[in-house]
């Protein structure tokens, strides 16, 4: 059945009836394209250059250690440490060899570092003991550092009461700080950060390798040679000669690239001098 048309009565009749069309109703509104589509991503705290180096004991508060020994704790390293002038020892990396041949036995240090952390993920590198367990103080160390894999732990020294050991301890509630949230470092080549990445990071500068590093001469003992590339006190006496004018650019500019032309001529002639120095030359 044919659905009925209207028709004008004066038309034509061989014309096509007129159709009339029905306006569809506008889309109604959606949030659709505004939905987000990103998955979230997990926390992940931002890893620092460089880690303070701790006992556990020293952080002084409750503390948590990567669980995961294989990416995030050490092998055992060696360690000294060099007297910093104007400032604390410094400890330093040194290849063990170096330090048997030139270092007192009672100088040189071993121990392991571990990634961790307090809580709000203040993190660190803890130190990890490998010898003497049979020392009250490692072993009780060692046991909170254990502990500190899974639980909040904290390791205070009984010296003060008369007793060569530590006392550990953990949170009154499992729950009482927030899990560590642990840092996924990205390398330049996009490979994870490991744990020796993140050392030699902290050990920049600091890594005794050869006989004449400056830490190891000092603590041998050997004179050092001073730097020839501090500005001599004769071009320094001129500089207070060469005060622009106040307010005055041109003499500004003036004094600058006079004094860029100074410095260019110093530079250049320390470069010859040590260079013909090591030819056998001493004046130039």
């Amino acid at each position: 059945m044919t659905k009925p048309t209207l028709r004008d009565v004066n038309a034509d009749s061989n014309a096509e009836p007129e159709v009339t069309s029905i306006k569809k109703p506008e889309d109604k509104p959606s949030l659709d394209k505004f939905k987000s589509k990103k998955e979230p991503t997990a926390k992940v705290a931002t890893l620092p250059t460089e880690l303070p180096i701790l006992k556990i004991a020293d952080a002084k508060d409750y503390v948590r250690l990567h669980p995961d020994v294989d990416n995030y704790w050490s092998a055992e390293l060696c360690f000294v440490n060099v007297p910093i002038k104007g400032g604390k020892d410094r400890l330093h990396l040194i290849d063990e060899d170096l330090a048997l041949k030139y270092i007192p036995s009672g100088q040189i240090q071993r121990f392991r570092l571990a990634l961790a952390t307090k809580p709000d993920d203040i993190l660190f590198l803890c130190k990890v003991p490998t010898r003497n367990m049979d020392n009250d103080w490692n072993e009780t160390a060692f046991k909170g550092i254990e502990q500190a894999k899974t639980k909040w732990t904290k390791v205070t020294s009984l010296k003060e009461e008369g007793i060569e050991k530590y006392k550990v301890t953990w949170s009154e509630d499992n729950d009482g700080f927030d899990e560590p949230t642990w840092p996924i470092g990205k390398k330049q080549n996009g490979e994870p950060e490991t744990i020796e990445d993140i050392i030699l990071t902290c050990f920049s500068g600091f890594c005794i390798d050869k006989a004449d590093h400056p830490g190891l001469l000092r603590l041998r003992g050997k004179k050092q040679a001073k730097s020839r590339l501090k500005i001599s006190a004769r071009l320094l006496s001129v500089i207070p000669n060469m005060k622009p004018v106040a307010g005055n650019s041109i003499s500004a500019l003036v004094t600058s690239r006079s004094l860029c032309v100074l410095l260019h001529i110093y530079w250049t002639k320390i470069l010859i001098t040590f260079a013909l120095s090591k030819c056998g030359v001493r004046h130039f």
